[in-house]
């Protein structure tokens, strides 16, 4: 497990809206039994904030970083990564930074 690896839902009720979760904990945390992620959810109507809400591509899928319902799931529901989010790590920090500091 890697920050900014993404992860296929293990929800299956949820997986239409959120097909995929990124996981934002840092790497040296990694003897915790969780990892903190963001659900990377699928654009519709309602249009993201950007700052807080960066577009990402999945599989050719855009998708929103739904920041704000950031959580955990313990490390055995995250199996094989499918991607990583590593070259946009600027931006989901800076997202993760505005949620949590508001700058």
């Amino acid at each position: 497990m890697a920050r900014f690896d993404v992860y296929r839902s293990p929800l299956d009720d949820e997986r239409h809206h959120t097909p995929y979760w990124l996981d934002v904990q840092a790497d040296h945390l990694s003897q915790l039994a969780t990892r903190v992620v963001v659900p990377l959810c699928r654009i519709g109507s309602v249009r993201p904030f950007e700052r807080l809400n960066p577009i990402v591509v999945v599989d050719g899928v855009s998708l929103f970083a739904d920041t704000s319902n950031l959580g955990t799931f313990p490390k055995q529901w995250l199996r094989q990564p499918v991607a990583t989010l590593r070259e946009q790590r600027f931006v989901i920090e800076d997202a993760l930074d505005f949620l949590l500091t508001g700058h």
